[in-house]
């Protein structure tokens, strides 16, 4: 009995542990709340789920859950087109502000949005719908987003192996109420841009910066092995996204080759609350 018991202990806490452990990773992830969905600044995906019930009086239950499904997916389609005003571009507009510039690109973008990626559907007893989906960020999305940059702003999406060193940044941000964009700077003191996101090479690839809260090997692994850490004085933008160095760090990445090719490779990792 005693030997059962302490099975049974061991049993439960392994099950609690394996239970929790997924948990602890989630909460090092930076995920925030826009309207109907998320977006995943760690993994740099939206995510929305959707509800739909059957139309009315359907012919058959499979006719009923096809309908079901069929209107969740047209929620979720609808709920990425309103998370457009919630998601920072930089430090001055929000990405619907930019599509409204850009025109065109406000509808072509709206229809990349069809291809989100459905991941699960379940059914309830009443034959309703609930739709699982996301989008990442890079892909067609950013494909579609970045081919309107400004003459001169074009950019490269190869990302060049690097060797050297340090393997990555990692700027730890928290405190200043910094908040993630699609596109932030990093500034000086003086405000001077250090690098802009904007020209990474590794924009169209796998973007040019992730955001998490807590350093973990599975979710810094994009710094490598070995990254420069550097802690952020302070944050600034109409919207809060620019990242401020001290004025020693600035003029180490001003004259440090090194450091701006990781910048420009996309190995930045960015720690924030």
């Amino acid at each position: 009995m005693k030997r059962f018991l302490k099975s049974g202990k061991t049993a439960l806490l392994f099950g609690l542990i394996s239970f929790l452990f997924p948990l602890a990773l989630l909460a090092n992830e930076k995920v925030e709340r826009l309207n109907k969905g998320t977006i995943d600044w760690s993994t740099r995906q939206l995510k929305v789920v959707a509800k739909a019930s059957p139309y009315p009086d359907p012919e058959s239950p499979a006719q009923a859950r096809e309908g079901a499904e069929l209107a969740a997916k047209q929620k979720a389609w609808r709920a990425y087109i309103d998370m457009l005003s919630g998601i920072r571009f930089n430090s001055n507009q929000t990405l619907l502000a930019y599509l409204e510039e850009k025109g065109a690109l406000k509808y072509k973008v709206r229809g990349i949005l069809r291809s989100y990626r459905q991941s699960g559907v379940k059914f309830g007893a009443d034959n309703s719908a609930e739709v699982t989906t996301y989008m990442p960020l890079e892909g067609a999305f950013s494909a579609i987003l970045y081919a309107k940059l400004e003459p001169g702003e074009q950019r490269n999406t190869k990302v060049t192996p690097l060797k050297g060193a340090a393997s990555g940044i990692i700027i730890d941000a928290r405190g200043t109420g910094l908040k993630p964009a699609l596109l932030p700077k990093i500034r000086s003191p003086q405000g001077a841009v250090l690098f802009d996101t904007a020209d990474s090479a590794a924009l169209m690839e796998v973007g040019p910066l992730i955001y998490i809260k807590e350093v973990t090997r599975k979710l810094a692994q994009r710094a490598g092995a070995n990254p420069w850490h550097v802690k952020a004085v302070k944050s600034s933008g109409t919207y809060p996204v620019d990242i401020v160095l001290s004025a020693e760090d600035s003029q180490l990445i001003s004259e440090t080759k090194r450091l701006r090719q990781l910048l420009s490779a996309g190995a930045l990792v960015v720690l924030v609350d």
